[in-house]
């Protein structure tokens, strides 16, 4: 999924995507990097779930200003993930178009 979801962000004009394996790997990402415009996350991951991602990127520099994205299998948790910052809720499974629209959404108003 996550493969599939950088390859289609990488159809935006100047859109440079990362991948992690899981929450931990993202946390780390985020704090070498320098600005992120729009972070994109699964609520089920291991080692460092999707909601405690959220809080914890919300301390990080970069991240400050980014628009998150949540994507899950699960309805249930959409109050959870807008709680901790989540600004859409993608519910699985997406589409390529689903993705594309809300990116773009989400990077058009990346101005926070």
């Amino acid at each position: 999924m996550r493969q599939f979801i950088a390859m289609t962000l990488e159809k935006i004009p100047g859109v440079v995507a990362m991948t992690a394996e899981d929450g931990a790997e993202a946390l780390e990402i985020a704090k070498r990097t320098s600005h992120l415009d729009l972070v994109i996350t699964d609520l089920n991951m291991p080692v460092l779930g999707g909601l405690a991602l959220l809080e914890r990127l919300h301390e990080v520099p970069s991240a400050r200003d980014a628009a998150f994205v949540v994507v899950s299998s699960e309805t249930g948790d959409q109050a959870a993930a807008r709680a901790r910052g989540a600004h859409r809720y993608l519910t699985k499974p997406v589409k390529q178009p689903q993705i594309l629209s809300v990116a773009e959404d989400m990077l058009s108003l990346s101005e926070w």
